[in-house]
């Protein structure tokens, strides 16, 4: 019969769980533990979502300084070559280059926000442990009440109706209730340890996962800040610069087409009047 009594409570815990006691001290605790839990699974996935973008954007920027570096060369085949005076292949290496640092900055300081992930992720690990360890507390506790209850009811018939048999059984009941409230106290003093150290320290804790992201922003802002009079003033002026140089040559082009078609004209006229003019051919000829 205790062998079937147990493996009653066992399988019916296992399916239904163990309700925890409304008037447990440390219910209040429990639900702030709870709560903290489905914070910090949230901080972790917003983290590792986080590291997830960080790597696309980096997909992104290889192929920004690809693009950059393979459009913006001096193209010396085909009709239509650019004038070697043109510095839009520097343009393109100076962006690319930008980029390229930025990029490296990144994965320099990639430990900081795997470091914040990883203490992340312990803190829910912590967290999950203590609700665990709430559980088997709800287990101990309903053995000890178990216990309680069926010595209750066995010293009722012994007093009774006293008997031999009914005596062991108090005697092994007893021992099975020591046995029950000492595993109770352990787990109970485990239970509160682990509340006091996670509850008391959620700020030391969220700290640190807040002082890694912060080195990991800063340094990586202090990368970009150092790009930027490359691309507000360097870049704006290599561009410049180069529309300077088109205008020019689009003007010089313009001359010389503009020479070119008047030398032609000239010499069509000049071919013209020798022509239709016999004196002026033999005159020419004199």
């Amino acid at each position: 019969m205790p062998f079937y009594s147990k493996t009653v409570r066992d399988f019916k815990d296992s399916v239904f769980g163990v309700k925890p006691d409304k008037k447990d001290p440390l219910q209040k605790a429990r639900e702030e533990v709870m709560e903290y839990l489905a914070k910090a699974k949230d901080l972790h996935a917003t983290l590792v979502n986080f590291h997830r973008n960080v790597d696309e954007m980096g997909a992104i920027r290889d192929d920004v300084v690809r693009q950059a570096r393979s459009f913006l060369i001096p193209l010396s085949e085909g009709d239509f070559p650019v004038n070697y005076s043109d510095t839009s292949p520097q343009v393109g290496e100076l962006f690319a280059s930008q980029i390229e640092i930025m990029g490296a900055s990144k994965e320099n300081t990639r430990s900081l926000l795997n470091d914040s992930i990883a203490d992340a992720e312990t803190l829910v690990e912590r967290l999950t442990n203590l609700v665990t360890q709430f559980n088997e507390r709800d287990k101990a506790a309903e053995a000890v009440d178990h216990y309680k209850e069926k010595l209750s009811a066995l010293n009722e018939e012994q007093a009774k109706k006293p008997k031999k048999a009914l005596e062991d059984r108090i005697k092994r009941n007893t021992v099975k209730q020591e046995d029950a409230a000492s595993n109770f106290q352990s787990i109970d003093d485990s239970c509160r340890s682990a509340v006091t150290s996670l509850l008391e320290g959620r700020q030391a804790d969220f700290s640190q996962i807040l002082e890694n992201m912060c080195l990991y922003i800063a340094t990586n802002v202090q990368s970009s800040v150092s790009c930027i009079p490359v691309f507000t003033k360097e870049i704006p002026e290599a561009v410049d610069r180069n529309k300077a140089l088109r205008e020019e040559q689009v003007m010089a082009n313009k001359k010389a087409a503009e020479a070119a078609s008047k030398d032609t004209t000239d010499r069509g006229e000049y071919s013209s009047a020798s022509t239709t003019n016999p004196v002026a051919k033999v005159e020419s000829t004199c």
